[in-house]
């Protein structure tokens, strides 16, 4: 992978980096994510049948490498145009700057709120049982930590996130062989037993049953969306555009479906066997993932000389893939806002790209540290939010973009709005006895809303105005370079 660079603080010069830590820091952006703070908490309140979300993301990372991954690089390569993160494409592929912008806008909005809640997760995990205005000045620190690793070398932040992903990873699977080394299977059943799990041990235990009650189809079909929502996050293809060519892309495909299939596997089932390690106290009184890890890593590691050093290793190496999340999430967003204002004039001067960037940083961390100090959000509500948005809303525009030629600039428009318009009208408008469409079906709106958005791209896109010669003759290329 490279970084690129442009003059300024966020760089655009290529640098070569290994197909390692290209598929471990691609790998890394919503794992982190979904891993490290919405998962665990999520499976261990509601059971095994919450694994059908692993599934999904595991789903979405595969249809990215297998089919999004080399078309999209390809096309950058073939077109010799200055094509960056997804909203790049979507305009140089449909000679619309307004999409860049619209893209681009709807993306930092969605990526501001997942910046603000990760933030403030690990300022209250740092802050402990502090009052606030002491979570306040942490919270201070890390943005401006976070603010100092986004704008260091490029190199040494993509090595530091992939490095400290698959040191988390390590440390999952080496807590889930102490667990067996400290209890025995029978022994496991037994706690499972006192523990009063909803709907009983085996039904916990059983994928076909969520927070003790028989999973349906609709059930199975919103937690497996979560894929969706993989498609839709613009990070996926922010890397691959900055790999260094389409040989590099394919070495990295192998290793970045394995190292997500990893994550999903063992962060699943370290959720489910952590259950014996806090126990007598009762799953559904853990508050969130920190405390999953935290209490299993106590358990499990008082009995060792080094106990307490290996404790404090191992929650440091958590909260580090928390901020170096954090800061891929402000480089995302500084990068989009960067894209619609790419140069700056002053008069007859030319206003240094280092002043853009120290701007963008400065609007950003503003924007952040306001939200912090006037809100109060939920976090694993609003990051399932926001992922369900991305999949109802961004996913289907982009699938066509990368695999359907024949799609066009008014379908794509078209599509946009139709899928944001109905996951508005369907999140929020009663139209069955009172109630929304998602709540008497069971289905989740970001199904509905990429339903729409696929079906109206593909109709409208039928009747109106076909690409030029020149991108479709473009576009055939890059079809015969993937053979």
């Amino acid at each position: 992978m490279y970084d690129i660079k442009h003059n300024g603080i966020l760089n655009r010069r290529s640098r070569h980096i290994g197909g390692v830590v290209t598929a471990a820091g691609l790998s890394a952006n919503d794992m982190i994510l979904w891993s490290f703070i919405v998962l665990p908490i999520s499976i261990i309140t509601y059971g095994v049948g919450q694994c059908f979300v692993a599934v999904g993301l595991f789903v979405g990372n595969v249809f990215n490498w297998l089919f999004l991954a080399r078309r999209i690089k390809a096309y950058q390569e073939l077109s010799k145009k200055e094509i960056y993160n997804a909203s790049d494409f979507m305009s140089v592929r449909y000679g619309a700057r307004g999409l860049n912008y619209i893209l681009a806008i709807s993306w930092m909005i969605i990526l501001m709120f997942i910046l603000y809640l990760v933030l403030t997760y690990v300022a209250k995990i740092i802050g402990g049982h502090t009052n606030k205005d002491s979570i306040i000045y942490i919270f201070i620190i890390l943005v401006a930590l976070v603010a100092i690793i986004s704008v260091a070398d490029g190199k040494f932040f993509l090595i530091g996130k992939a490095v400290t992903y698959i040191t988390i990873l390590g440390i999952v699977i080496a807590l889930i062989v102490l667990i067996f080394v400290h209890f025995s299977p029978t022994g496991i059943l037994d706690i499972y037993r006192k523990c009063n799990l909803p709907g009983g041990t085996r039904t916990y235990l059983d994928i076909m049953y969520y927070d003790g009650k028989a999973i349906q189809v609709t059930d199975i079909i919103s937690m497996v969306s979560a894929a969706l929502g993989s498609i839709g996050f613009p990070f996926f293809f922010g890397g691959i555009l900055r790999c260094r060519d389409s040989k590099e892309v394919d070495k990295s495909r192998v290793l970045g479906m394995l190292i997500s299939g990893i994550s999903v596997i063992t962060v699943s089932f370290f959720a489910l066997l952590s259950i014996v390690t806090f126990y007598p106290v009762k799953a559904k009184s853990i508050k969130n993932s920190y405390e999953v890890f935290n209490k299993a890593i106590n358990a499990l590691s008082a009995d060792y000389k080094y106990g307490v050093l290996i404790k404090d290793i191992s929650i440091g190496v958590y909260l580090l893939a928390l901020i170096f999340f954090a800061g891929s999430l402000l480089l995302m967003i500084a990068e989009l806002l960067r894209g619609i204002i790419p140069s700056v004039r002053i008069g007859r001067i030319h206003v240094h790209r280092v002043y853009v960037d120290i701007l963008i940083i400065s609007i950003v961390v503003s924007i952040v540290l306001l939200m912090y100090l006037y809100s109060d959000l939920d976090a694993i509500s609003i990051i399932v939010r926001d992922w369900d948005v991305c999949g109802g809303v961004f996913a289907a525009p982009l699938i066509c973009g990368i695999l359907y030629d024949k799609s066009t600039k008014t379908g794509i428009y078209s599509g946009f709005f139709a899928g944001a318009l109905t996951y508005g009208l369907i999140s929020y408008i009663p139209v069955v006895t009172g109630l929304t469409i998602p709540y008497v079906s069971d289905i989740n709106e970001g199904v509905f809303a990429f339903a729409v958005n696929m079906i109206v791209i593909l109709v409208v896109s039928r009747f109106t105005k076909k690409p030029d010669s020149k991108q479709l003759r473009l576009l055939e290329q890059v079809k015969i370079s993937q053979r």
